[in-house]
């Protein structure tokens, strides 16, 4: 039951990054949504981390994979805004390695031990359809019905990548 409310919690801050920062960027406040963004997945690779792993936290680590995580995000909506499916693409192939670089870090091995992770593929394609249809509902006026998408794609995802 503690790592359950840990991932919902960790969860919780992935979400609040990612809106928080699509919100201050659809809104022309760039710098403040990446600093958002950038501060809101420091705090969920802490909370995650804690959850999942429990040893001493390995901060500059989980910082550099927090700021290429918020440049993945930040590249794909950019990418997603003009063509949907290269967005989608592109996040599904950098989240891919992204997380196998995060499961190196968990298991305490370097950013390049076994880059290609098997194990990531499933929940890397649920946080990129959850995140492509959240982008969707949200262009169409429609943030509600986006944000409920993107909360569950991201609690999927994190329940299946706890499980491994």
């Amino acid at each position: 039951m503690k790592k359950l409310i840990g991932i919902i919690i960790f969860t919780i801050a992935e979400f609040a990054a990612l809106v928080g920062w699509l919100a201050l960027v659809l809104s022309n406040r760039n710098v403040l949504g990446i600093v958002v963004l950038a501060a809101g997945l420091i705090l969920e690779h802490f909370l995650s981390f804690r959850t999942l792993v429990g040893k001493k936290f390995p901060v500059l680590r989980l910082a550099i994979i927090s700021i290429s995580e918020s440049a993945i995000w930040i590249v794909w909506l950019i990418l997603a805004r003009s063509n949907p499916i290269a967005g989608f693409v592109f996040l599904v192939v950098a989240m891919f390695f992204q997380h196998s670089i995060e499961r190196n870090v968990f298991n305490g091995k370097g950013f390049f031990d076994d880059l290609i992770k098997g194990e990531v593929v499933l929940f890397t394609i649920v946080e990129a359809i959850a995140a492509a249809l959240w982008l969707n509902f949200v262009l169409n006026n429609d943030n509600l019905v986006g944000a409920l998408i993107l909360a569950a794609g991201l609690l999927v995802e994190h329940l299946i990548q706890s499980r491994q």
